[in-house]
C-alpha cells in the first residue's frame, strides 16, 4: 500500500517537472534571473551609499516577485492541461482514491517550486550571508507552494484561466498586505465607532487567522542587513505547513464531491 502510493506519487512528480521542463518554464526562470541582475546591477552603480544593500534588496524583491508569477501562471496552466487534454480523467480511471491524485500533483509543485527556489538562490550567494541565503531561499520555496495549491484549487473551482490567475494574485496581495490594512483600520484618525469600520476591522482580524501572513516571508532586510533569525524560520515552517494543509484540504473537499 505505501510502496503503491510512493510509486504514484513520485510519477506525478515527475510528470510535473517534465512538463516544467517541456514548456520553456525554466528559461522564462533564467530570463527572470538574467533581468533582475541587469536591473539591480545598474541601481547598485547608482546608489549613493550602501550599494551592496540596495543591490540585494531590489535584486531579491524582483525575484521574488518573478518567482510568484511564475508558479501561479504554471501551477493554473499545468492543471488546465490535464482537464482539458483528458489526463485527469485517465489518472481517476486508476483503482485510486481522488485524493490520491490531487496530493500527487501537490507534491509536484512543490517540486517545481522547490527547483525555481535554489534557482533563484544562486545569484545571491557571495554577495549575502549563507545562513541568509538559505533562510530567504526557504522563505521562498514556502511561499510559492502556498500560491501553487492556491492556484491548483482556484483551477478546480474556477476552471478558467484568466479567472484563476486572478483569483491566485488576489489572494498573494492580500496575505501580503492584510497587517497594512489593519494597521490602517485601527488608525488614530479613524472613526472608532463607526459601525463599518467595526465590521471591516472584524472581517480583517477573522482573515488573519485564515490566510497565511506572507508578509513576513522572503524578506528584503534579511539580505541587506541579515536581520533573519531561528524564530523567522519556525514561523514560516509553521505558517507553510497549516497553510499547505488547509489549502489541500480544500481542494480536496471540492475535488471529492465534483464529477469529473
Amino acid at each position: 500500500m505505501v510502496g503503491g502510493l510512493a510509486r504514484h506519487f513520485g510519477v506525478l512528480v515527475h510528470l510535473t517537472l517534465l512538463e516544467g521542463w517541456r514548456t520553456r518554464f525554466m528559461v522564462l526562470a533564467v530570463l527572470a534571473m538574467g533581468s533582475g541582475l541587469l536591473v539591480a546591477g545598474f541601481a547598485g552603480e547608482l546608489a549613493i551609499a550602501e550599494a551592496r544593500e540596495v543591490r540585494v534588496a531590489i535584486l531579491g524583491s524582483w525575484l521574488r516577485l518573478c518567482a510568484v508569477l511564475l508558479i501561479t501562471l504554471f501551477a493554473v496552466n499545468s492543471q488546465m492541461r490535464e482537464m482539458h487534454d483528458k489526463q485527469l480523467e485517465m489518472f481517476l480511471a486508476l483503482p485510486r482514491q481522488r485524493g490520491i491524485h490531487l496530493v500527487g500533483r501537490v507534491l509536484g509543485q512543490g517540486a517545481v517550486a522547490l527547483l525555481l527556489a535554489v534557482l533563484f538562490v544562486v545569484p545571491l550567494v557571495g554577495s549575502v550571508p549563507v545562513g541568509q541565503v538559505a533562510l530567504w531561499g526557504f522563505s521562498l520555496w514556502v511561499e510559492q507552494w502556498i500560491v501553487a495549491i492556491f492556484g491548483l484549487m482556484s483551477v478546480l473551482v474556477l476552471r478558467q484561466v484568466p479567472l484563476a490567475v486572478t483569483a491566485t494574485c488576489g489572494f498573494y496581495w492580500l496575505a501580503r498586505s492584510l497587517e497594512a490594512l489593519q494597521l490602517v483600520g485601527q488608525g488614530p484618525i479613524m472613526p472608532v465607532h463607526s459601525p463599518f469600520l467595526v465590521f471591516v476591522n472584524s472581517i480583517i482580524v477573522t482573515l488573519n487567522y485564515l490566510i497565511p501572513a506572507l508578509h513576513r516571508f522572503t524578506r528584503a532586510e534579511w539580505l541587506m542587513y541579515g536581520s533573519g533569525t531561528w524564530e523567522d524560520f519556525r514561523f514560516i515552517a509553521a505558517q507553510g505547513v497549516a497553510a499547505c494543509l488547509l489549502l489541500t484540504g480544500m481542494a480536496l473537499f471540492d475535488f471529492a464531491r465534483r464529477r469529473i
